[in-house]
């Protein structure tokens, strides 16, 4: 089909198009990132008075949208970490604690090259600007990340470039035998839904350190609005995406939860009785 500006404004084009992209079996979030490219040409095309609307918006086509596949590390796979022989490697080091202070930190690698640069002090809390949201972001100095800055003085060497960072970052967590188990992925290609087990470590990315964080706070108890506070996320729903709590984990604090409630009602109920004789 030869495009022009009267027929790529049709909603078949567009129905064909999304066709013609599953039928090269192209992942879901592939495919949608073609068709946001195409909405965004045709928003260009519209302000520019070359057609007389946006398809995507007249007929209110949804783009695919999958979510990635990513993880969070609990507390033992981050004590192992940071337990890793890696004197022998000091740019493997230099990577592993670059990361482990963004897990304790909960910040974007954008904004954690920032944060390093700051003058921490004595302080426990840092205030820093999120680049991404443009709104504070409150960085709690908890012990694991004040031992990682004073191992440094407070200031970490020139970091290395991201590629290579999230290379090595790989290789390093490989070394961790916890993060040798598997994980069963299932994702979209096409029309089909497929599936594949990877090794927990070769989900690892720069990304996993923020949602780290926000993880193991949650599990600790912590307010959902607090973790905000840490995060700088602006709505609950998107900081849920962060949270990586299983429904085994749910259901596990349930049974605690409510055997400690059994135990509390039951003591009341034998000093009660005690009272009355």
């Amino acid at each position: 089909m030869e495009l022009n500006t009267k027929n790529i404004i049709k909603l078949d084009t567009i129905s064909k198009f999304h066709a013609f992209l599953n039928e090269k079996k192209f992942k879901l979030n592939t495919i949608g990132k073609r068709l946001s490219h195409l909405r965004t040409f045709l928003n260009v095309l519209y302000r520019r008075e070359l057609i007389d609307y946006n398809p995507f918006t007249k007929f209110r086509i949804t783009i695919p949208n999958e979510p990635s596949v990513s993880i969070a590390l609990d507390e033992a796979e981050l004590k192992r970490l940071s337990e890793l022989d890696l004197a022998s490697q000091p740019t493997f080091a230099l990577v592993r604690d670059q990361f482990l202070a963004m897990c304790w930190t909960g910040l974007r690698i954008s904004d954690f090259r920032n944060f390093v640069n700051l003058d921490f002090g004595k302080e426990a809390i840092v205030t820093t600007i999120n680049k991404k949201t443009g709104k504070e972001a409150h960085i709690p100095i908890l012990s694991p990340l004040r031992r990682i800055l004073e191992k440094y003085n407070g200031s970490f060497p020139r970091m290395i470039s991201e590629q290579k960072m999230r290379i090595y970052l790989k290789r390093i967590a490989e070394m961790v035998p916890e993060m040798h188990s598997n994980v069963e992925i299932q994702y979209t290609e096409g029309s089909k839904t497929k599936r594949m087990i990877m090794k927990r470590y070769q989900l690892v990315h720069l990304h996993t350190a923020r949602r780290t964080l926000a993880t193991l706070l949650y599990r600790r108890g912590f307010e959902v609005e607090k973790i905000m506070l840490v995060t700088g996320h602006r709505t609950l729903k998107s900081l849920k995406t962060y949270l990586k709590i299983t429904k085994k984990e749910v259901l596990n604090d349930m049974v605690v939860q409510f055997e400690r409630q059994v135990v509390q009602d039951a003591s009341a109920t034998v000093s009660a009785t005690a009272s009355s004789e």
